[in-house]
């Protein structure tokens, strides 16, 4: 009995030149041509993403140069689309054999500094790794999807340890061939199969398909937060560790290709065709008693074969050896000591208190690292004292986001304890005061929703430089003091609806960020000029305000703007081109207004004249990721279930 022929699992297992077959080398081609296409599709995606960033999605994530990271990622998928095309040549031009290409100067000057292969193959490989395990502790410290920070570890170890192995294969074009295949394998499920399927998609759905009216809740933010900065928002250490691996997968992908399109291909042998009337005997012979001892001792047969074939495909006596023992050997030990660090973070016991919704694993903290906290005090019993549950010592200090419903009492020690805190939501308190005087200068997102506070709060009339995004909803302040607003320039994105604001000043127009501008359920009556001075502006909200004429100049200076005029006075609109366009369109909102009950308001009724489900709960504010007690109404499906709290 003969041994069995491994021969197609060379294909995985080191294989030599010779043993190549033709479904091999598509099985193989088909993986490379996948990795090449879907990380062309991923950074085509991250770019757009960046690219369409306005200047407040930028301020409020930090993005510096969102549109020269668009570019980079461009560019990288630029040369993935390149690995797709095929070269006119088998190998790359500096190791022809032509004479002319060998005698150039630069192409001898080329070949004098490359390192030897298995120099190249080692340093390269290890490059990767450590890109890729700066990129695995960053996830495991910021995302809260454990399972996907878990797998990406666990990807790392795998290419630390396994992938090595390869590099004591004897052929130099096969060791290239796998080395370069499985790293662009690995490299790829890591920098662009996890960020494309688990969070490029839903943000580039959110980012382009979402309404003008969604908001993010904090459940969004806690989950995106943190992809948004690793995958899309990054600084120049961070852009390096992404750009790196995937210019080396780039570069294997080529070389990979190259490889499969020119490598000779072993011919089926004719000893593996069997006609069917061989099959039948075959099969009735296999039944005998002696055909099953064989069968037995085909085992050992087989381990033998198996034995003989890692002799004949790998061997020790490398070039450069004691480089690549090196090499191999600091390459198991960091797979190693990453595997610990993962193991550690993934079983240590962590104790979150309950209102830590969402948390993530960090590799070198072993408490509580809680990214999004949320206290509703008749749930959790916290009647007394707010700021003893929401502690660093409780928390920890990885905190973005903290929110409370329903406390007598805000945060008031412990804000300045979460140097990473971006977003702070106060919904539903009884407090009247508000006595913080400065704001951690991480904050980019302040939502105080439903007070009794009846003045501004001191840390709110002059929040610094670096907040972005102010929601100040439902307290009885009236109209805001002027230099208040001086203090607010910065803003991206303002909200001041249901405070009893009679007027908007002309100190609006210093407010030149902003983009969003929310000043619903006021005492608001008309519109000032200075409005069409904030170039920025793409949304503004005037609805149940006792506004009776339509703002033509306002809309006709900027035919782009997002109006809403729900539950206004308004009974007529101008014969005007741009208005009956952005009216046609839905861009300019006018349900249950007087206009909508006559006949032409009638003919808008697809867009901008639909029934509300209320006289006081706008479309606009319906199922926006808020709780609005005025949408809270059994005609209105109590808010669309944005009230889970009350």
């Amino acid at each position: 009995m003969h041994r069995p022929d491994l021969g197609k699992l060379a294909v995985f297992f080191g294989t030599s030149d010779a043993d190549w077959t033709q479904s091999g080398r598509q099985f193989l081609l088909g993986v490379a041509y996948t990795q090449a296409i879907l990380g062309f599709t991923n950074f085509l995606f991250a770019g757009v993403i960046l690219w369409s960033f306005t200047d407040g999605d930028a301020k409020l994530v930090d993005a510096t140069s969102p549109k020269t990271t668009a570019i980079v990622f461009w560019l990288l998928a630029l040369c993935y689309a390149y690995a797709l095309w095929p070269s006119s040549g088998g190998s790359r031009v500096f190791v022809s054999s032509s004479p002319t290409v060998k005698h150039l100067p630069a192409m001898r000057r080329l070949a004098a500094i490359r390192p030897s292969p298995n120099v190249e193959l080692g340093m390269s490989h290890t490059v990767v790794i450590m890109c890729q395990t700066y990129l695995a502790q960053l996830m495991a410290s910021t995302l809260t999807q454990g399972g996907v920070a878990t797998t990406y570890g666990a990807m790392v170890v795998l290419n630390a340890t396994v992938t090595p192995i390869f590099l004591f294969t004897k052929s130099a074009r096969s060791k290239r061939l796998l080395l370069d295949l499985l790293d662009a394998f690995l490299s790829f499920t890591l920098t662009i199969g996890i960020s494309l399927v688990m969070f490029l998609l839903p943000l580039f759905r959110h980012q382009f398909f979402s309404t003008w009216g969604t908001n993010h809740p904090c459940e969004w933010y806690a989950s995106y937060l943190g992809a948004i900065r690793i995958f899309l928002v990054m600084p120049p250490l961070q852009l390096a560790s992404t750009v790196v691996p995937n210019l080396v997968v780039v570069l294997s992908l080529c070389q990979t290709l190259s490889t499969l399109r020119t490598m000779p291909i072993k011919l089926p042998s004719l000893r593996t065709t069997v006609s069917p009337s061989s099959r039948l005997s075959i099969s009735r012979a296999t039944k005998s008693g002696p055909e099953v001892c064989r069968a037995s001792a085909s085992l050992s047969s087989l381990v033998h074969s198996a034995s003989g074939e890692w002799r004949k495909r790998f061997t020790f006596d490398q070039a450069n050896m004691r480089f690549v023992v090196t090499i191999f050997f600091l390459n198991v030990a960091w797979g190693l000591a990453v595997l610990g660090l993962l193991l550690h973070a993934v079983y240590v016991p962590r104790t979150c208190p309950s209102y830590c919704v969402a948390s993530s694993l960090p590799w070198f903290d072993d408490g509580c690292s809680c990214i999004y906290a949320r206290l509703q005090c008749a749930v959790d019993n916290a009647t007394v004292d707010v700021d003893s549950f929401l502690t660093a010592h409780a928390l920890g200090t990885n905190v973005l986001i903290l929110k409370t419903v329903g406390c007598r009492a805000p945060p008031l020690r412990h804000v300045m304890s979460f140097p990473r805190l971006f977003r702070l939501d106060i919904e539903f308190s009884n407090m009247t005061s508000w006595d913080v005087r400065q704001l951690p200068p991480s904050l980019r997102m302040l939502i105080l929703r439903y007070s009794n506070l009846s003045s501004i709060p001191p840390a709110l009339q002059a929040p610094g430089d670096a907040l972005r995004v102010l929601h100040f909803i439902g307290s009885p302040v009236g109209d805001v003091p002027g230099p208040v607003w001086a203090n607010w320039t910065q803003l991206t994105t303002l909200w001041l609806s249901d405070t009893q604001m009679s007027r908007i000043p002309d100190a609006i127009a210093d407010l030149t960020s902003l983009e969003d501008l929310v000043l619903s359920a006021n005492r608001i009556t008309s519109l000032p000029p200075s409005l069409l001075q904030l170039a920025t502006l793409r949304r503004l909200a005037l609805d149940s305000n006792p506004i009776a004429t339509f703002p033509q100049a306002l809309l006709e200076a900027k035919p782009k703007l997002e109006l809403a005029l729900d539950h206004t006075q308004i009974s007529a609109v101008p014969d005007s081109t741009v208005v009956r366009a952005a009216i046609a369109s839905g861009a300019v909102q006018l349900h249950a207004t007087p206009f909508c009950a006559t006949a032409v308001g009638a003919s808008f009724a697809s867009g901008a004249c639909s029934p509300t489900c209320s006289s006081t709960c706008s479309v606009f504010h319906w199922r926006d990721d808020f709780c609005d007690p005025l949408c809270y109404s059994p005609s209105c499906a109590f808010d669309g279930g944005d009230c889970p709290m009350v």
